[in-house]
């Protein structure tokens, strides 16, 4: 019994003495390790200004005053040809309120006088149909924006363009100042278009001064009341319909000289003599609706007594008759018509190619007798007004008024006739500019500069490549079937962060991941170790050092914070290579971890102020390369 006892042990402990040379190797064991890691990463960043307005399609006032600049400006009122280096500023008294596409925005001008309320943007679609595609809360007077299309719904993002028509008009919700305006300049016809220039510059007259923005806006109004009047039923049936002759000479007859072409019969007809001057009511109906183009100045302080000039390429009065009143509608029989009125009409009749001589830009040429002497009077533009009893008796040649009807008098010409439609259309509201309810609007606040590139500024596209630093921490097992062969399996953590340029300007990596690399060892040295038992003494073989290299492949999970406002993540497989250098249980690796899938992550960016979005990429060219040092067990 004591033999086979003996026997047993001794075979146990041989086996044991194979296991530990057999199963486990000198390099085996538990590690964790750790270090810095550092490398590339790849982002494109995408935000805009999120719109401060509630609603798809809404332009609200914030948004709207973004970009928002004055129409007039003290260097594009006073334009010169061919020595500006600003561009004039034109108007058309068809558009006087604008929307086109340009630079991917809308562009809106608002030329009137009116701050509008809830106006709709409309978009002509090709089969002609008009859709709304926004609502402007509140169009300023003398004002224009760039609103990009972004902020209009898909339909006008897909069809704005240079060639897409827009127009404006109201809405259901605009108040009824708002209506009754843009629905009468949906009446005017008559295009009077025009640009404001320096006259001044190209004239030696002295008569002309600079622009100031407050006559540009004067201008425009007036203008877009002229335009509507000559666009008139109203116009048309007084023009069409009058009972004497409209006349126009052969000129100024230099000065001081008789007319020839005042109608000279009582009923205000012209004699046979003088009927090569006569121009038939159609004649005069279509010439003053056919519209004009001309540079618009202001007659300056120097000009003496001269109040307008005008031709047909040119326009200008003093900068008070622009100073309108609904007061100056209000003018009863037999009393002269405001200076304005008259003084415009009077100058636009120049404009048509008409001269003083006749009854087209004065009430009868301001013909007057003088001492028996029938005399054409350039210096004086109004006629003296008929004291005769009854008022009939004041009908040409004695006087500067036509009976139209019983108890109906009119001013003698054009003139006559003008001023009075006017005046009916301005007692009815008709007109466009009621200038009672303009002078209760205020003028808007634009921001300054500084201002804009602040509100402009959190809008991003920007392509970025920066650095991103960290640490990573592993932990697992080793394992070598050889001296120079074996594995190693682990899990790993990483954290990385990296700035960058932009709004979003950190960036907050998160990996986790398990991995398996193969350990090729090109060196290893042992030392033996020395230990005694009961009977004999033993030697142990103890690993010294090794040198090596590594490969293998890692599966991560990454996560992405940007800012502390959005988060994105991916998976991903890396392989990682380098060296690896032992020296007894210490462990020195340097490598490089190399994403295999190229991969674009979209993280999606919200705020109260931004939306967009940033792309990060990953791929073969994003590495990271580590050092780490390790403890194995």
């Amino acid at each position: 019994m004591n033999t086979h006892k003996n026997w047993s042990l001794g075979f146990l402990g041989l086996l044991s003495l194979l296991g530990e040379e057999i199963f486990a190797h000198p390099k085996d064991g538990y590690f964790v390790e750790g270090g810095l890691m550092t490398g590339l990463i790849e982002t494109h960043e995408y935000l805009e200004e999120r719109s401060p307005c509630s609603g798809v399609g809404v332009i609200c006032s914030a948004l709207f005053m973004r970009n928002a600049t004055p129409v007039f400006t003290a260097e594009n009122v006073q334009w010169i040809d061919g020595k500006s280096k600003f561009q004039p500023v034109r108007f058309s008294t068809l558009k006087p309120i604008s929307v086109g596409v340009a630079n991917n925005a809308l562009q809106i001008k608002n030329m009137t006088a009116y701050n509008l309320k809830n106006v709709a943007v409309l978009m002509k679609l090709p089969n002609g149909q008009k859709v709304q595609v926004a609502t402007i809360e509140n169009l300023p007077q003398f004002t224009q924006s760039a609103i990009k299309l972004r902020y209009a719904p898909k339909i006008a993002q897909n069809g704005g363009n240079a060639q897409s028509e827009f127009s404006i008009a109201s809405s259901a919700t605009s108040d009824a100042e708002t209506t009754r305006m843009l629905q009468a300049l949906e009446q005017i016809t008559v295009n009077i278009q025009g640009r404001f220039q320096n006259v001044n510059g190209n004239d030696a007259s002295g008569s002309w001064g600079l622009n100031t923005v407050e006559d540009a806006k004067g201008y425009t109004s007036a203008f877009l009341n002229l335009s509507y009047l000559f666009s008139s039923k109203e116009f048309k049936n007084a023009v069409l319909n009058t009972q004497f002759n409209f006349a126009n000479g052969p000129g100024n007859n230099g000065g001081l000289a008789e007319s020839v072409a005042i109608p000279r019969n009582f009923n205000g007809t012209l004699q046979d003599w003088q009927k090569q001057y006569k121009l038939t009511n159609k004649q005069v109906y279509d010439q003053y609706t056919s519209g004009a183009n001309v540079a618009i100045g202001i007659i300056g302080p120097n000009s003496g007594a001269v109040v307008g000039l005008g031709g047909p390429s040119v326009f200008g009065v003093k900068p008070y008759l622009l100073n309108f009143k609904n007061s100056d509608y209000n003018f009863g029989p037999f009393q002269n018509t405001t200076e304005a009125m008259d003084t415009i009409l009077h100058e636009y009749g120049h404009v048509m190619g008409y001269s003083h001589d006749g009854n087209m830009t004065y009430p009868n040429g301001t013909f007057n007798y003088n001492g028996g002497q029938k005399k054409f009077d350039l210096s004086q533009n109004v006629v003296s007004p008929c004291t005769a009893t009854p008022p009939a008796q004041c009908n040409i040649p004695n006087g500067a008024w036509y009976q139209m009807a019983p108890n109906d008098y009119t001013a003698a010409g054009m003139i006559g006739v003008g001023s009075k439609v006017w005046s009916q259309l301005g007692q009815a509201g008709q007109l466009p500019i009621n200038y009672d309810k303009i002078a209760q609007m205020s003028a808007p606040t634009y921001l300054s500069n500084f201002m804009k590139t602040l509100e402009n500024m959190t809008s991003t596209n920007i392509s970025n490549k920066a650095a991103i630093v960290g640490f990573n921490l592993k932990g697992g097992y080793q394992q070598y079937w050889t001296n120079w062969f074996g594995l190693s399996y682990y899990g790993i953590f990483n954290y990385n962060f990296s700035k960058k340029t932009g709004f979003i300007k950190r960036i907050n990596q998160v990996a986790l991941g398990v991995g398996v690399d193969m350990l090729f060892d090109f060196t290893t040295t042992y030392t033996h170790q020395h230990y005694k038992n009961k009977k004999n003494t033993r030697k142990l073989k103890v690993l010294k050092s090794s040198f090596g290299i590594f490969g293998g492949l890692r599966a991560l999970w990454k996560g992405y914070a940007l800012n502390t406002i959005a988060f994105a993540n991916s998976g991903n497989l890396d392989v990682a290579t380098g060296f690896n250098y032992r020296y007894k249980h210490s462990k020195y690796s340097i490598g490089v971890a190399i994403p295999l899938i190229p991969i674009n992550l979209k993280a999606r960016i919200s705020t109260s102020l931004l939306e967009g979005s940033l792309l990060i990429k990953e791929g073969p060219s994003h590495f990271n390369v580590f050092f780490n040092y390790g403890w194995i067990f």
